[in-house]
């Protein structure tokens, strides 16, 4: 029988939970406000539904492969978490970043693309699905219908999510803006901390 409230339970913990698509969708909305943040989280969206169905149809091949793909996707999530850390900063190496560079950046993390590219290395988003639909799911539906529901639903959750996130960024958005330099640094620092942990260095 299926268990709806563990799912429930679990599905709300991973998502709701600080991680780079909320901290990013966080992030972009203080800066740039919630409505030049929609295309951004439009592509998390994306990408998480792609990612949970394609979890769905291959959970049980790759099943006996988790640790390799694992140990690989990692260091690749970890790499690209360790390059948003950096553009969120707005630090060159030439020293800190202009006003103008800033604003380049913020472009550039704050995109449709961006958005869904994230979820591809995003170890949390695969495991998650690779979990939550082997052990709710699989053993339950198996139909292409069903199976593509749930990966709306669980990419629901996730939009629910970003944008709780991103409405907080935006309602503290003058805060935000006085503190720019400030809230740069923090939201890198924790981008940064999420790749050590990705990457089980912490």
């Amino acid at each position: 029988m299926f268990q709806l409230l563990p799912f429930l339970s679990y599905a709300v913990a991973m998502t709701f939970s600080p991680g780079p698509n909320n901290l990013m969708s966080m992030f972009n909305s203080g800066r740039d406000g919630y409505v030049r943040t929609l295309g951004f989280m439009a592509g998390i969206f994306t990408g998480f539904f792609f990612i949970m169905l394609f979890s769905a149809y291959l959970n049980l091949a790759l099943y006996t492969y988790i640790p390799q793909i694992t140990s690989i996707m990692k260091y690749i999530g970890a790499a690209y978490l360790l390059y948003l850390a950096w553009k969120v900063s707005g630090i060159r190496f030439g020293g800190k970043a202009s006003d103008k560079v800033e604003e380049e950046s913020s472009g550039t993390v704050n995109s449709f693309r961006v958005g869904m590219t994230m979820q591809l290395v995003n170890v949390k988003v695969i495991l998650y699905g690779l979990t939550i639909l082997s052990g709710f799911v699989i053993p339950y539906y198996r139909g292409p219908v069903r199976l593509t529901l749930f990966s709306v639903l669980l990419a629901s959750f996730s939009f629910l999510s970003i944008n709780s996130w991103a409405l907080f960024g935006s309602l503290f958005r003058k805060i935000i803006s006085r503190h720019k330099r400030f809230f740069n640094l923090l939201m890198s620092v924790l981008l940064l901390y999420s790749a050590l942990a990705v990457s089980h260095v912490i």
